[in-house]
């Protein structure tokens, strides 16, 4: 996980991803329990306020499997098919209404794959950009 100040859609900069199939053969070397790669952006924000979450992802890289989001632990969404790629920034909108029966401060957009989907050739790499909550 970095940040790219030269590929952007609006801003600084983005959230670039990426991992290899040998990342993650090499990490489910020493956790065979593993059940999802990638990263969790933390938010202070309560969701349960807000009506959807919106970003941008760009992803011009083939060979990879599906890429999956969700909101703390609300169900999971598919935002990437296997192998899809953006051709530019892609907006992505996830209701967040009815998510929560209650306030939730610690609240976080997962962004993962699941190890075992991953092939050899595989590699995840794209950019994150413009997150946003909606009332």
């Amino acid at each position: 996980l970095t940040q790219s100040q030269s590929v952007k859609f609006a801003g600084t900069g983005s959230i670039r991803f990426e991992v290899t199939y040998d990342d993650v053969k090499a990490k489910m070397s020493k956790m065979p329990k593993l059940d999802r790669i990638g990263f969790n952006y933390l938010h202070g924000s309560d969701f349960s306020r807000y009506t959807a979450y919106e970003f941008y992802i760009k992803c011009e890289s083939p060979n990879h499997p599906d890429i999956i989001v969700s909101i703390g632990y609300t169900k999971w969404t598919t935002i990437l098919k296997r192998n899809e790629v953006t051709n530019g920034w892609k907006k992505i909108k996830i209701p967040c209404e009815g998510l929560f029966k209650k306030p939730c401060t610690h609240t976080y957009l997962r962004v993962f794959s699941t190890p075992k989907s991953f092939a050899p050739g595989d590699k995840i790499d794209f950019y994150i950009d413009e997150m946003k909550l909606y009332r």
